[in-house]
Formats: C-alpha cells, sequence, structure tokens
C-alpha cells in the first residue's frame, strides 16, 4: 500500500474513504472512477487490508462515441440538463426551434428513449450528471 493513501486513512480517522480516482489503462487510457477504500481490520484491530470497490465514470465522449451522437446533439443534450427550452437552445445555437426539435428526435431515437425526462434518467446511469434528490418527502393518504 502507498505511505500516502496509509497517511490520509489515518489523518482521516474514518474506516473509508470516498473519492474519484483516475486509473491508467490500455495503451496509457485513463478511466476515472468514483470509489471507495475501507480499511479492513482483524479482531486486534490491526489493519490487514484495503477493500477498493470504483464504478467506472462514462465520459460525455464514451457516450458520444457508442450512441454516434454529432457534436451539435451533445450541446443540445448539455441544454436539456441545464433546464434550457427548446426555444432558448434555439437562439442560443443559432438555428430555428424546429431544428431543435429535429435534433432532439434524431437524439430520442439513437438513445432509444421517447422524452426529456428519460433523456436525464439515462444521463444520471451513465453518471454524467448527478442524481437529484427530491428536496421534501410527501405523505400520501388513501
Amino acid at each position: 500500500m502507498k505511505p500516502e493513501l496509509t497517511a490520509l486513512l489515518q489523518r482521516v480517522g474514518a474506516r473509508s474513504i470516498a473519492c474519484r480516482v483516475t486509473l491508467r489503462g490500455k495503451k496509457d487510457k485513463a478511466i476515472q472512477v468514483d470509489s471507495r477504500f475501507s480499511i479492513i481490520k482483524d479482531k486486534f484491530g490491526d489493519m490487514v487490508g484495503i477493500l477498493f470497490i470504483g464504478n467506472e465514470i462514462a465520459s460525455v465522449q464514451k457516450l458520444r462515441s457508442l450512441y454516434k451522437l454529432t457534436a451539435r446533439e451533445i450541446e443540445i443534450i448539455r441544454c436539456i440538463y441545464q433546464g434550457v427550452s427548446n426555444r432558448e437552445i434555439a437562439v442560443s445555437l443559432g438555428i430555428t426551434e424546429r431544428t431543435v426539435k429535429s435534433h432532439l428526435s434524431h437524439i430520442f431515437n439513437k438513445l432509444d428513449i421517447k422524452n426529456k425526462i428519460q433523456l436525464i434518467t439515462l444521463l444520471e446511469e451513465y453518471g454524467l450528471v448527478p442524481r437529484k434528490k427530491a428536496d421534501k418527502k410527501l405523505l400520501f393518504l388513501t
């Protein structure tokens, strides 16, 4: 184990640390991973190892190459995630609203989804955007 990790775990005084790690893969290709390092101790409290659990973070480029999305479609996806309306997208990109709808139709077909809500859900599943949690809990009475 690297001394830096040992020092970090001891300094924090925690049993586990969540962090983002960049790993070098084949052909020196970098892979980003959301990970958690946990200390494994025996019954005497001595450290016997570290457990590493990681989840690869998909990049926009990976999504783009996987679904053959164009640069313009990626721009529109980013705007949709930011909550920009079709009209605002059209103005900011210098295209008509009808062209925005055409791009959205192509995006939906390529991703095999039906609407913007499914688009946001797909982005969350790929880890491209954080999952949003509800601000309030609702109680439904029947």
